[in-house]
């Protein structure tokens, strides 16, 4: 019952705060109201354009070293998002808004920039620079504001999961921004062209195909060569033979220690029996040292064999790959590069309708939630600040104390 009376009476007295302060209230929150709104209207409208170009992973995203090993892979592709991201790197250069600023003029673009004004003590020192430099003028300065202002009202970034790259700006006039926008793009798609581009890829195809051509060249001779060389057609019957005879000869070998054992059971080993078999098994075991010798070069010959094939079969793909590129290079030389381009732009800048900003809707939403709020709080705080008491209520709530009576205000006429 205690808290119901408490909060009953925490109640009413928030309700007898707002009713006793309700023109502080009203004037704060109509001023609040009133100053957001006329703030909106009055405010500049801001309009941003955006274009729109998609990356596609073309031949720039594509290089192959400058030899190639047998090794190592012959063709290095680039990462889809390294190549968004370097293409985003280049529309935010600074050297592309300096392009635009000239190509369109910083008086066009900023009509506010004035490089005449300031005070008294900013003319005297621009006249000391004048007279130090008379070559020099404002003009640089100019450009370096306009590009400045206009790198911070650009915004470039990539679409998310996409190949999809958005180029926004924003300014006061409709026309400009999208002119701006449209400007930076074309600019780009001439710049990353001249970046891209590798004036001595034809010349360098050319060269390293004629170096491979010449490298093929002598690895099929030395293939030739060792052809001539070692008689490879029976090279596998030769291996064969061998294979069989030292067969043959082992066993031999086995059966000669066979009847030196048993003859040992008969005779002794100084016998001229025993003697002739030891020397009959000593002669097959040089045989089968003779026969182990020449397999092994028979290996060494497959081995190297197999090597220069190998070798020429490598030089043979390097030199096609390198030639290909080459008859690629010589083709795409020929053509127009700008339509080469693996960059196209999907929609050009239009000049917007709306604003941007300000968001006329928005600031009132916040105007009048921001008032409301500032109204009441600057109302109880009035309240928690007054230091007098206005009422039968503030004497019992501030003093704990009934009120037996109270007097009215009574005006008395004036004398004369």
């Amino acid at each position: 019952m205690e808290n119901e009376a408490r909060s009953g009476m925490s109640l009413r007295g928030s309700l007898r705060v707002i009713f006793k302060r309700q023109n502080t209230i009203l004037i704060f929150f109509g001023v609040t109201v009133c100053t957001v709104a006329i703030a909106s209207v009055v405010a500049t409208p801001t309009y941003e354009a955006t274009a729109q170009i998609l990356v596609k992973v073309g031949m720039e995203a594509v290089y192959t070293p400058t030899l190639p090993t047998r090794d190592t892979e012959q063709i290095v592709r680039v990462d889809r998002q390294q190549q968004i991201n370097s293409e985003i790197e280049i529309l935010r250069s600074r050297f592309l808004a300096q392009k635009v600023v000239e190509s369109l003029r910083p008086e066009v673009i900023y009509k506010d920039l004035d490089n005449s004004g300031g005070g008294f003590l900013s003319n005297l020192f621009r006249a000391t620079e004048a007279d130090q430099s008379p070559t020099q003028s404002n003009g640089d300065s100019i450009i370096e504001q306009a590009v400045t202002n206009l790198q911070k009202n650009t915004t470039i970034g990539a679409v998310k999961s996409s190949d999809v790259i958005n180029v926004s700006f924003r300014h006061t006039d409709p026309q400009v921004a999208a002119k701006v926008v449209n400007t930076l793009v074309d600019l780009y798609l001439d710049r990353r062209l001249h970046v891209h581009k590798n004036p001595d890829s034809y010349t360098f195809l050319r060269d390293q195909s004629q170096i491979l051509d010449n490298e093929l060249r002598r690895s099929a001779e030395s293939l030739n060569t060792f052809k001539k060389e070692h008689d490879l057609t029976s090279l596998q019957e030769e291996r064969t033979v061998l294979l069989k005879q030292q067969a043959d000869l082992r066993t031999k070998v086995v059966e000669l220690e066979l009847k030196e054992r048993e003859l040992l059971t008969k005779y002794t080993d100084q016998s001229r029996l025993v003697q002739g078999v030891r020397d009959e098994i000593g002669l097959v075991r040089d045989k089968l040292v003779e026969l182990e010798r020449r397999q092994t070069k028979l290996n060494q010959i497959e081995r190297e064999f197999n090597r220069l094939q190998q070798e020429v079969e490598v030089d043979r793909e390097n030199y096609r790959l390198y030639l290909t590129k080459f008859k690629e290079s010589r083709i795409l030389s020929s053509m127009d590069p700008g339509k080469m381009s693996n960059v196209s732009v999907i929609e050009p800048a239009q000049a917007p309708l709306k604003p941007v900003s300000p968001n006329i809707v928005l600031s009132m939403i916040l105007a009048v939630f921001l008032g409301g709020v500032g109204a009441f709080g600057l109302a109880f705080l009035s309240e928690y600040m007054a230091d007098n008491l206005e009422g039968a209520e503030d004497v019992e709530e501030h003093l704990r104390l009934p009120v037996l009576a109270s007097i009215p205000q009574i005006k008395l006429p004036r004398d004369g």
